[in-house]
């Protein structure tokens, strides 16, 4: 085994929430999470960016809005959300230094980041790897 550093980007998105985007739009959309950053170190309104739908409160103040139970949950009881992402890489790592993640259009949305690995029976074991301070 190497201990050279390995740089990922990801490779597939197996599971989302929402974008802010259309499904076949380029724009705001969940796709741009699988490529080579584009926007940073620039910040601000980018297409090139991921929005989620739920971005901003104006969904909340539509009358088509009714509070649901249906949030991303993970074994963390305490810890719900309305927007989440599910990325795969193509290198299974087993060392981590370091995850970079670039928030150029809504910095400190960022609430939790889980790392997870499939076992043998397709279960995945989850591990929090950062959580945003607690006030």
């Amino acid at each position: 085994m190497s201990d050279s550093i390995v740089e990922q980007i990801p490779s597939f998105v197996s599971d989302y929430s929402s974008q802010y985007g259309s499904y076949a739009a380029q724009s705001y959309a969940i796709r741009n999470i699988c490529k080579q950053p584009a926007i940073y170190p620039l910040y601000g309104d980018s297409t090139q960016a991921l929005v989620f739908r739920t971005y901003g409160p104006w969904w909340i103040n539509m009358p088509s809005y009714r509070e649901t139970k249906k949030h991303f949950k993970r074994w963390e009881n305490e810890f719900t959300s309305r927007d989440f992402i599910d990325i795969l890489y193509s290198h299974l790592v087993y060392q981590c230094i370091s995850v970079d993640i670039y928030e150029t259009y809504n910095p400190g949305s960022l609430q939790v980041v889980y790392a997870g690995k499939e076992e043998q029976d397709e279960s995945i074991s989850w591990h929090r790897v950062w959580k945003f301070p607690e006030p």
